[in-house]
């Protein structure tokens, strides 16, 4: 059990608030900044944020196939990299609410056929 530090993975908004900011930041990779990112941006539009401590406790449980993935070193740099990206992405974006501006909301089968050449 811990605190609310790097517990943001489960989070509950509007969903009209999600297509306003056009979603996660889909440059993000890995994990590392992307929940914090979504919360800065609902502030950012004058929502209101509420941790739920008092009736809650965040448990997390380990993924063993996360830890032999992250065994590799080529991966364990790759994740690491984008963690640090993925923060200095935040902070470089920190005024842009809205994100995803290039086809956001489409599936990746229609991304892939819209970039084959005719």
């Amino acid at each position: 059990m811990r605190g609310t530090y790097g517990t943001g993975g489960i989070q509950a908004l509007r969903r009209s608030f999600l297509f306003d900011v056009r979603g996660y930041d889909e440059d993000m990779l890995w994990w590392g900044a992307v929940d914090t990112d979504l919360v800065r941006r609902a502030e950012a539009r004058g929502l209101r944020t509420s941790w739920i401590t008092n009736r809650t406790t965040m448990l997390h449980q380990w993924n063993p196939t996360k830890h032999r993935v992250l065994d590799e070193l080529k991966i364990k740099d790759e994740a690491r990299s984008s963690w640090l990206r993925n923060h200095e992405l935040m902070i470089e974006r920190a005024k842009e609410v809205v994100r995803n501006n290039d086809a956001w909301g489409a599936t990746i089968e229609t991304i892939t056929t819209s970039r084959v050449p005719a």
